[in-house]
């Protein structure tokens, strides 16, 4: 058995990696301990400390999510010794503390795990870059339609981390044939993926630093948004990483600024008929590289592997 663990499972992520761990056929169980503040429709069980514990016994393989502390001391204690462990590491704690993260788990862990292309500079042990994935089928229909002038929008889950303020402020510069839309308001999960499915293009992300560290990564919003069929300008500033496994990336990726206002200016002045086309190229690609098919099978390759 397969257990993944972790306290909070920020963005439902450990949830849908075993949702398509099991998909992939692989008998795969995943608990926390905190429930999520975004309402999604389905997440991980609550589970008491001593349910865990006893989950953590019988475990053949354990993957402890979000580089999470807490559940790798129990980990420690009650695995058996001849489970395979692997660690995720997934956001700021890791890119804060990346030095201690790898002090408590390289010793013990077979291998990492991360959906951060930045991470792969930082030092940790044996790291395999496993991309977020989506439930297409629980996604907005694809309308196959454009709004004139076309719709651009941006929902942060977290305006600071999002880049929110730059974002607005360079939009605010650029003069062009869109309408542009945006909002601070914390939705529930399915509400907001509403608001996104009526835009043409999603703009998720740009903050290549924070506190002073690299990050420029995208997160979950950005497949969310492509498994609804829209243009999303985003952030990978280490996109190699992500092409040696999945190949070309057709999301709007942006390195500064100028890269930024020339996307706007770019997607505001195509024809309807190019925007759909770049829509498709994207729902397909999403629906390929990023499903919870495809990420099962990858999943299962990296965590069966001898």
């Amino acid at each position: 058995m397969i257990l993944f663990l972790c306290d909070n499972d920020w963005a439902n992520h450990m949830h849908n990696m075993a949702n398509a761990l099991r998909l992939a056929g692989v008998d795969c169980i995943d608990v926390k301990t905190v429930p999520h503040t975004f309402n999604y429709e389905s997440e991980s069980p609550i589970k008491l400390r001593s349910e865990i514990n006893l989950l953590i016994g019988t475990s053949d393989i354990i993957v402890v999510f979000h580089s999470c502390i807490n559940s790798f001391t129990y980990v420690r204690r009650h695995a058996r010794s001849s489970a395979k462990i692997f660690v995720f590491h997934t956001g700021n704690f890791y890119r804060k503390r990346f030095s201690f993260c790898n002090t408590v788990f390289n010793l013990r862990v077979h291998g990492t795990l991360t959906n951060h292309c930045e991470f792969f500079k930082l030092g940790a042990k044996n790291m395999q870059y496993v991309e977020r994935c989506v439930d297409i089928k629980d996604s907005m229909a694809f309308k196959h339609q454009v709004n004139s002038p076309i719709k651009i929008a941006h929902y942060p889950s977290n305006p600071e981390i999002k880049g929110t303020d730059q974002i607005v402020s360079m939009m605010d510069e650029i003069k062009g044939n869109f309408d542009f839309i945006y909002s601070k308001e914390i939705l529930p999960h399915s509400e907001n993926m509403k608001r996104i499915s009526d835009c043409d293009v999603y703009i998720e992300l740009f903050k290549p630093q924070i506190e002073g560290l690299e990050y420029g990564h995208y997160g979950y919003a950005s497949l969310e948004a492509a498994s609804c069929g829209k243009i999303v300008i985003t952030q990978n500033l280490n996109k190699d990483i992500y092409e040696k496994i999945y190949g070309e990336c057709p999301m709007i990726l942006v390195a500064n600024e100028k890269e930024f206002k020339d996307a706007i200016l770019m997607v505001s002045n195509i024809e309807k008929l190019a925007i759909s086309n770049l829509q498709t190229k994207i729902y397909k690609w999403v629906k390929e590289k990023h499903s919870y098919r495809a990420t099962g099978e990858r999943l299962k390759q990296i965590l069966l592997a001898n």
